[in-house]
């Protein structure tokens, strides 16, 4: 699932992660490629424009989301969230220099949520 955009420091959860995992344990990471975040609709919601960094910055950005992306019509208590970006080549320096081994990377043409309203489900 995708949890690293509530996570202010990637290195710290990575390095909390691995007090709780036993030895030969597996953590397992799905997680939304971060340069799809980069991309927002415009005011007038007809073109995607490039709006935020690729890199990781250490303020939040601000966002008004007023359901939850898992699901459309679950109306949120608050309308704003913090998010943080995690660009991959920090994700993957957190995982090995806590002392994880990493046995897969994957990336996929696909997303595991519909990001955007023209996005489709495909089999």
């Amino acid at each position: 699932m995708g949890i690293l955009c509530w996570l202010p420091d990637i290195n710290r959860f990575v390095e909390s992660l691995t007090t709780c995992l036993k030895p030969g344990g597996v953590f397992y990471l799905m997680n939304g490629h971060p340069f799809i975040d980069m991309f927002a609709y415009d005011k007038e919601g007809k073109q995607l424009v490039l709006q935020l960094p690729y890199f990781h910055r250490s303020e939040p950005e601000e966002c008004v989301c007023r359901t939850s992306y898992t699901n459309k019509t679950h109306k949120l208590k608050s309308d704003k969230t913090y998010q943080w970006t995690h660009d991959v080549s920090s994700i993957l320096t957190a995982v090995t220099k806590n002392g994880l081994e990493l046995l897969s990377f994957k990336e996929y043409p696909f997303g595991f949520y519909q990001k955007f309203p023209n996005m489709v489900q495909n089999e």
